[in-house]
């Protein structure tokens, strides 16, 4: 119940009406409050870190997002049914081409037997012909056991493929940025492992080897590079950085180098030592 005007009392329905047109016309009733407040709304991303002149764009991004969303969810995965297709019609036509030839060679064989001199061969005699044809026809092609093997084939030459570009990538050298002038530096090292150690609280890699640090031999590396540094005074060289801003050095220990001794040794390859 509500009041208006000096005692006049609206109820029920004529409430809700009186309501809502109260909030409809609301904008226009009290616009000095209205528009701060749809400016703020306006405004708010600039909170978010968007430049005022970018709040548009900034609910476009966001009305975008939205909608690609919900028509990434509608869409339906598709499926290559094309190549399916084509192999079930080789296969189809491979069992088409097998029975058309066993229905060749009987009948090759019963026309044969039928047509010999002796027309007055019994019903056994001719089975019996029949059969010792039968035996000398060529063997029955087992389709799933070709399949197979036409698989098998398939996938070894696939894995040789696949080891011969893997020897070819590790033969090649790595994606280093060499440095014009090489740093030098010395300190206590650490050993992370059979490529990688830790100069004066610095993470850097051996340059020019690698041996997988999970392998039996990568294990043995690491105990022997921990046993030649020990407690010695390591003197390195800066030769390149990787991609991710990691140096690779080339290091002496008591005038040994342990990048050549680690491939002297047999745990890593020569992957770029001169």
């Amino acid at each position: 119940m509500r009041k208006i005007g000096a005692g006049l009392r609206v109820k029920g329905w004529g409430k809700f009406f009186h309501d809502l047109f109260l909030v409809i016309t609301f904008p226009i009733r009290k616009p000095l409050i209205l528009i701060p407040i749809l400016m703020i709304g306006y405004l708010a991303p600039t909170f978010m870190g968007a430049k005022p002149t970018e709040v548009h764009l900034w609910y476009f991004n966001k009305i975008k997002s939205k909608i690609s969303g919900v028509s990434s969810a509608l869409s339906l995965p598709q499926v290559d049914f094309i190549s399916d297709v084509n192999n079930i019609k080789k296969t189809v036509s491979s069992l088409t081409e097998l029975v058309a030839t066993a229905e060749k060679v009987d009948k090759d064989t019963t026309v044969e037997i039928i047509k010999t001199p002796e027309n007055n061969l019994s019903q056994s005699e001719i089975r019996r012909k029949i059969f010792e044809k039968a035996k000398q026809a060529p063997d029955t092609v087992d389709v799933l056991k070709t399949l197979q093997r036409q698989q098998k084939v398939a996938e070894y030459a696939k894995n040789a493929e696949n080891n011969n570009a893997t020897e070819t990538k590790t033969e090649k050298k790595l994606p280093l940025n060499y440095v014009l002038t090489q740093e030098n530096i010395q300190g206590h090292a650490q050993v992370k492992n059979a490529n990688e150690i830790i100069v004066n609280g610095v993470r850097y890699f051996l340059h020019g080897i690698y041996v997988n640090p999970n392998t039996g031999k990568g294990l043995q590396a690491k105990a022997l590079l921990e046993k030649v540094i020990a407690e010695n005074i390591i003197k390195c060289k800066i030769i390149a950085d990787t991609y991710q801003n990691v140096g690779t050095i080339d290091c002496q220990v008591n005038g040994e180098n342990i990048n050549r001794l680690l491939v002297e040794q047999g745990y890593s390859k020569n992957v770029d030592l001169q």
